[in-house]
């Protein structure tokens, strides 16, 4: 059946990796140094942990309201920029970010493969009557919100698992989750 064949050169493959630190427990596998981790049982692990346990935030607070409304964070573009310049590095040789547009998508687009969130978006929201610390206005008097889920029926159902919420958690530091509002009125 070919056993031998495929240990022998299995063993050499470039995904296999040895752990050089103490044991670190990852969910229900005991992590030992000199452990082999293979690709498959990671992408298995992680699978696990992905569809363990829906992230359900808070209820949103307005309930009659022509607006859908986003949660997420709040974020500015500046953050954005900063956050794509600190991985330019995972660009193509010779690919550059020549506009602000390429940048902050380029930034979405590495949160979304850190996080496995790939229903993450950016969408503009209303400022509260009481704006919360460290958050700001923008120039057309609007909130830019990097929205995990949304009151809209299709956000809710693809909504992440808590562990990639908790991931983006820790990427996004002092920042805090919460509720806003739509800018724009619903259609509808």
């Amino acid at each position: 059946m070919g056993v031998g064949k495929f240990a022998s050169t299995y063993k050499d493959h470039p995904y296999r990796r040895t752990m050089k630190t103490k044991p670190i427990q990852f969910h229900n596998m005991q992590l030992s140094p000199g452990t082999h981790l293979q690709m498959p049982q990671l992408r298995a692990a992680l699978h696990r942990i992905s569809t363990r346990r829906q992230f359900i935030p808070r209820k949103a607070p307005y309930t009659n309201t022509d607006r859908v409304q986003y949660y997420g964070y709040a974020i500015t573009d500046a953050w954005l920029f900063d956050y794509a310049q600190k991985h330019e590095h995972l660009l193509r040789p010779g690919a550059k970010l020549v506009d602000d547009f390429g940048r902050m998508s380029f930034a979405i687009d590495v949160l979304r493969s850190q996080t496995g969130m790939y229903k993450l978006l950016c969408h503009w929201g209303r400022p509260p009557k009481v704006l919360p610390p460290g958050v700001e206005i923008g120039p057309d008097n609007e909130i830019l919100v990097l929205t995990v889920v949304s009151t809209r029926a299709d956000s809710w159902e693809t909504r992440p698992s808590q562990a990639q919420v908790d991931l983006l958690q820790s990427i996004m530091e002092d920042k805090k989750l919460r509720w806003w509002k739509d800018w724009y009125p619903s259609e509808g």
